[in-house]
Protein backbone atom coordinates (compact mmCIF):
# COMPACT_ATOMS: atom_id res chain seq x y z
CA UNK A 1 0.00 0.00 0.00
CA UNK A 2 2.61 2.44 0.78
CA UNK A 3 4.33 1.58 -2.53
CA UNK A 4 1.43 2.79 -4.60
CA UNK A 5 1.12 6.10 -2.39
CA UNK A 6 4.87 6.55 -2.69
CA UNK A 7 4.08 6.18 -6.51
CA UNK A 8 0.63 8.12 -7.06
CA UNK A 9 1.94 11.17 -5.06
CA UNK A 10 5.21 11.18 -7.09
CA UNK A 11 3.32 10.34 -10.74
CA UNK A 12 0.72 13.13 -9.63
CA UNK A 13 2.95 15.64 -8.47
CA UNK A 14 5.21 15.33 -11.63
CA UNK A 15 1.99 15.70 -13.64
CA UNK A 16 0.77 18.54 -11.94
CA UNK A 17 3.87 20.65 -12.20
CA UNK A 18 3.99 19.92 -16.48
CA UNK A 19 0.37 21.54 -16.22
CA UNK A 20 1.47 24.54 -14.56
CA UNK A 21 1.54 23.74 -10.97
CA UNK A 22 3.98 25.40 -8.16
CA UNK A 23 5.07 23.55 -5.66
CA UNK A 24 4.16 24.92 -2.78
CA UNK A 25 6.12 23.28 -0.26
CA UNK A 26 9.71 25.30 -0.29
CA UNK A 27 11.27 21.99 0.79
CA UNK A 28 10.12 19.80 -2.45
CA UNK A 29 10.28 23.19 -4.87
CA UNK A 30 14.01 23.55 -3.39
CA UNK A 31 14.57 19.85 -4.37
CA UNK A 32 12.72 20.38 -7.76
CA UNK A 33 14.92 23.72 -8.49
CA UNK A 34 17.91 21.89 -7.42
CA UNK A 35 17.89 18.26 -8.83
CA UNK A 36 14.68 17.71 -11.01
CA UNK A 37 12.29 15.01 -11.18
CA UNK A 38 14.56 12.46 -10.58
CA UNK A 39 16.17 14.00 -7.39
CA UNK A 40 12.33 14.61 -6.42
CA UNK A 41 11.90 10.77 -7.32
CA UNK A 42 14.75 9.81 -4.78
CA UNK A 43 14.07 12.17 -2.31
CA UNK A 44 10.38 10.99 -1.82
CA UNK A 45 11.94 7.77 -1.89
CA UNK A 46 13.97 7.69 1.02
CA UNK A 47 11.40 7.44 4.00
CA UNK A 48 9.78 4.47 1.85
CA UNK A 49 13.17 2.82 1.91
CA UNK A 50 14.25 3.46 5.55
CA UNK A 51 10.99 2.42 7.17
CA UNK A 52 11.48 -1.02 5.00
CA UNK A 53 15.30 -1.18 6.33
CA UNK A 54 13.83 -0.52 9.58
CA UNK A 55 11.28 -3.48 9.33
CA UNK A 56 13.95 -5.77 8.31
CA UNK A 57 15.60 -4.96 11.53
CA UNK A 58 15.08 -8.28 14.27
CA UNK A 59 14.41 -5.57 17.27
CA UNK A 60 11.31 -4.26 15.43
CA UNK A 61 8.75 -3.62 17.88
CA UNK A 62 5.34 -4.46 15.81
CA UNK A 63 3.41 -1.43 17.83
CA UNK A 64 5.55 0.92 16.35
CA UNK A 65 5.43 -0.67 12.72
CA UNK A 66 2.33 -0.30 12.96
CA UNK A 67 1.73 3.23 13.45
CA UNK A 68 4.66 3.91 11.22
CA UNK A 69 2.59 1.88 8.51
CA UNK A 70 -0.52 3.51 9.29
CA UNK A 71 1.16 7.14 9.27
CA UNK A 72 2.67 6.65 6.34
CA UNK A 73 -0.58 5.32 4.60
CA UNK A 74 -2.24 7.77 6.04
CA UNK A 75 0.47 10.72 4.63
CA UNK A 76 0.35 8.93 1.15
CA UNK A 77 -3.03 9.29 0.75
CA UNK A 78 -3.76 12.39 1.75
CA UNK A 79 -0.79 13.46 -0.71
CA UNK A 80 -2.33 11.70 -3.14
CA UNK A 81 -5.82 12.60 -3.04
CA UNK A 82 -4.61 16.48 -2.66
CA UNK A 83 -2.32 15.88 -5.88
CA UNK A 84 -5.10 14.64 -7.78
CA UNK A 85 -7.57 17.45 -6.64
CA UNK A 86 -5.00 19.81 -7.85
CA UNK A 87 -4.50 17.80 -11.42
CA UNK A 88 -8.32 17.89 -11.79
CA UNK A 89 -8.35 21.44 -11.92
CA UNK A 90 -5.88 22.06 -13.49
CA UNK A 91 -7.34 20.19 -16.39
CA UNK A 92 -10.72 21.71 -16.02
CA UNK A 93 -8.71 25.24 -16.61
CA UNK A 94 -6.83 24.28 -19.47
CA UNK A 95 -9.63 22.72 -20.93
CA UNK A 96 -11.71 26.30 -20.04
CA UNK A 97 -8.38 28.10 -21.74
CA UNK A 98 -8.70 25.57 -24.82
CA UNK A 99 -12.42 26.68 -25.48
CA UNK A 100 -12.00 30.07 -25.00
CA UNK A 101 -9.22 30.23 -27.44
CA UNK A 102 -11.40 28.46 -30.15
CA UNK A 103 -14.34 30.70 -29.98
CA UNK A 104 -11.90 33.50 -30.17
CA UNK A 105 -10.54 31.94 -33.50
CA UNK A 106 -13.84 31.48 -34.72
Amino acid sequence: MILLYFFGDVTTTLYALRLGYKEGNRVVASILHNFGPLGFTFAKSLPVCLLFYYFTMPHVNMQTWEIAITLATVVGFFATSNNLSVVMKLNEKNESQVSQNQALEN
